[in-house]
């Protein structure tokens, strides 16, 4: 069964889209804030703060 909002975006042909950003990094964030998390295996990109707010916004349009 699918959420209200989910069936709603689908009803209406609405595009959905989930924003998942990596590991965000930027200005004033330690190079090291990430050591540690996981074995080294872990997937996810780092990603720049300034790129994930651009890219929120866009989604938001």
């Amino acid at each position: 069964m699918q959420p209200p909002a989910a069936r709603y975006a689908c009803e209406g042909g609405r595009a959905r889209v989930i924003p998942r950003p990596g590991r965000m990094v930027g200005e004033g964030t330690s190079p090291f804030h990430v050591i540690g998390w996981n074995r080294g295996t872990d997937r996810l990109p780092f990603v720049l703060v300034a790129d994930v707010a651009a890219a929120m916004l866009g989604v938001l349009r």
